[in-house]
């Protein structure tokens, strides 16, 4: 379900509360504490949690799942088994959302991550091991909860929106294509700060982290 009061004033939520449009003018709505005032989320790829196969854009913004390992220092940060990387910034408070192109890959995984999660050898990524996150395997779409959680999509996403709320202890994964929820992990027990996590298993394949800006 979707909150309306933290909706930015060109999003409409629908009756239901299930899904939104980005209107072309902004509605007239109270400007609640708790509302988003803007629509620009700045996050970049922190390169130095990067798996050796992932490489990526100078901006920051896009990871290629290339064929062959690069030459990265063995950073203790850095993922050396899952081919995942880390958002640049973590986050302990507050509202954030950010949404991510993922039309070239038929295996990602993409959600929030807490800062102590393991880096070294193969995660299994569920909310007990740090991990809140959402994934598709080609045919099937998962929620990595404990155990996994089959999703029925509508229609295929090429665009994946995550929205976290630390306060509430909610991460919302939303599919931008067809503006609908695809689930929401509710009671999540961040401890400490929660990085953005992107996960691109498919080789020689990109994903990309979107530019939102108000039209």
């Amino acid at each position: 379900m979707l909150d309306a009061d933290t909706a930015h004033p060109n999003l409409s939520i629908s009756g239901d509360k299930k899904s939104f449009t980005h209107e072309a003018q902004p509605q007239k709505v109270p400007p609640n504490p708790e509302r988003f005032d803007s629509t620009v989320y700045d996050i970049t790829l922190d390169a130095d949690t990067a798996h050796p196969n992932l490489s990526i854009s100078g901006d920051k913004k896009s990871f290629t799942h290339e064929a062959q390992p690069q030459k990265v220092p063995p950073n203790p940060e850095r993922f050396d088994s899952t081919v995942c990387v880390l958002g640049s910034e973590g986050f302990s408070s507050g509202k954030h959302y950010w949404e991510v192109e993922v039309v070239s890959s038929n295996d990602w995984d993409l959600g929030v991550a807490t800062k102590s999660i393991e880096r070294k050898g193969k995660l299994p990524l569920s909310p007990k091991e740090g991990f809140w996150a959402l994934g598709f395997s080609g045919r099937d779409y998962w929620a990595k909860t404990d155990p996994w959680t089959h999703v029925m999509v509508q229609k295929k996403p090429q665009k994946i929106g995550v929205y976290l709320s630390y306060q509430e202890k909610q991460v919302t994964i939303f599919n931008v294509t067809d503006s609908s929820v695809l689930f929401t992990f509710n009671d999540c027990s961040f401890s400490g700060e929660v990085y953005p996590f992107f996960k691109n298993s498919h080789k020689e394949t990109t994903m990309r982290i979107c530019s939102i800006k108000e039209e």
